[in-house]
């Protein structure tokens, strides 16, 4: 129970995390985060703050994640994205780390598994279509953030 009641409140929380993100850079930090509703305003397509240690070593991490989905999809701005195009970016900067990696994620870009682990709920992303591997998604900052919608349906 502990567990849903974690993950329902997870887009809320996600929507505050974000305002105090736009505190600090107010201050002049960089922000960046593995929370999905965030992930399209990250400072830096790495998660967590990380982005230099991997851009000053030469060293590499994850693509082949739900956060980078998002990014990738945000990074199209006003495009269709399609599954072969996210999956072409990962392989082009080294692969998903094993298939099942690769299962799982295809599952969560066409809307199935867990949605606390789906770039579904980041902000501006939109499924417009689907084609032959599955749901076609734009990313627009006009989306809307299904968040803010959730937290104005309470009132």
């Amino acid at each position: 129970r502990m567990f849903l009641a974690g993950c329902d409140s997870q887009p809320l929380g996600s929507l505050l995390l974000g305002k105090f993100m736009d505190l600090f850079r107010e201050r002049g930090f960089s922000c960046s985060t593995f929370d999905m509703g965030n992930a399209p305003s990250n400072d830096q397509s790495v998660c967590c703050e990380v982005g230099d240690y991997f851009g000053d070593r030469g060293a590499s991490f994850n693509w082949g994640s739900t956060v980078m989905a998002a990014r990738f999809i945000q990074e199209n701005e006003g495009k269709p994205v399609t599954w072969n195009m996210f999956k072409e970016e990962v392989y082009r900067h080294g692969g998903f780390l094993t298939r099942e990696l690769e299962q799982n994620v295809h599952e969560l870009w066409n809307l199935g598994g867990n949605v606390a682990y789906s770039h579904r709920w980041a902000a501006g992303l939109k499924a417009i279509g689907r084609d032959q591997d599955g749901v076609i998604w734009m990313w627009s900052p006009d989306n809307g953030d299904f968040r803010i919608e959730l937290l104005e349906d309470i009132r």
